[in-house]
């Protein structure tokens, strides 16, 4: 298991990952989950490093609103791609 390391600096907190595996994209990857504990309904969110895409993956569950509750029909659906470097060309 990869080290990590979080720290707070005003409004943000940082979460380091320690050479995490990021040669595939199965379930060996180090994952982050964010949630929000809120009166505010949210799903969480799933984050990943893709070394072969060079680039962080985001996914979430995908749910169906079944009236009084939420239904989850599908797990880890990517719902963005972010590529590593974010350079004008």
């Amino acid at each position: 298991m990869p080290s990590f390391e979080t720290s707070i600096k005003k409004n943000i907190l940082n979460v380091n990952l320690s050479y995490p595996d990021i040669s595939n994209r199965d379930e060996n990857n180090l994952f982050v989950r964010i949630g929000l504990d809120h009166v505010r309904a949210s799903d969480d969110i799933m984050i990943y490093f893709d070394g072969p895409r060079n680039g962080y993956v985001v996914l979430m569950d995908k749910t169906k609103d079944m009236g009084n509750y939420m239904d989850e029909v599908e797990e880890k659906q990517e719902v963005a791609f972010i590529p590593a470097w974010n350079m004008e060309k």
